[in-house]
């Protein structure tokens, strides 16, 4: 069994070095600080000349939440049609409904509109409040490929806290939790893929 890796990136620079180091696949983004945007189209044809590896795009309009307008769903659109034209082999997109749930109907038209590439449901999937519906849903809609975190909060174990101070994370994000692989979530996921029969 050969192991895949995915390496994120969000410059022409890494996309290198990343084929360099032996990746196998890589991710590209702009703007992750947002968590990812669509890259330019730019950025995109130049990484696929120089790469002889697998290529994913993320396709994401904005940073933010998974909920987008009618105009936002356009925009997918239209970068899906220009990643497929500049030779990406995969996209990365998720979308959600107002009630967090996946929007299916969404979801399956810019799937078919990405084919033959592959499909990659992305962190929209944590922001789920029903992550075991979610898979699911995104089963119905022909993903085989799944990007998530499958984290939970953890509290730290500080006893001595100097409030007011981040340590180069956001202000809204306390530094005194941590998020960290949930054992549990994760083996329930890959229990429901396995017995989909997605190997």
């Amino acid at each position: 069994m050969k192991y895949l890796l995915e390496v994120c990136i969000d410059s022409f620079e890494s996309a290198l070095n990343a084929q360099a180091g032996g990746a196998d696949r890589v991710e590209l983004c702009d703007n992750l600080y947002e968590g990812g945007t669509t890259p330019s189209i730019g950025m995109i044809s130049m990484v696929r000349e120089s790469l002889s590896i697998k290529l994913n795009v993320i396709i994401r309009p904005r940073g933010g939440d998974f909920l987008y307008s009618d105009a936002e769903y356009d925009i997918m659109k239209f970068d899906i049609l220009k990643a497929k034209e500049a030779g990406a082999d995969g996209l990365v997109f998720g979308l959600l409904l107002p009630g967090g749930l996946v929007d299916i109907e969404r979801t399956r038209e810019l799937v078919e509109l990405a084919r033959p590439m592959s499909v990659t449901f992305h962190r929209a999937f944590d922001m789920t409040p029903e992550p075991f519906k979610a898979i699911d849903d995104i089963i119905r809609t022909g993903a085989m490929e799944f990007h998530l975190t499958g984290r939970k909060k953890m509290k730290s174990r500080m006893e001595y806290r100097k409030e007011g101070i981040f340590m180069g994370g956001l202000p809204e994000i306390p530094e005194y939790t941590r998020k960290v692989a949930d054992i549990k979530k994760l083996r329930t996921i890959r229990d429901i893929l396995d017995s989909s029969g997605i190997q």
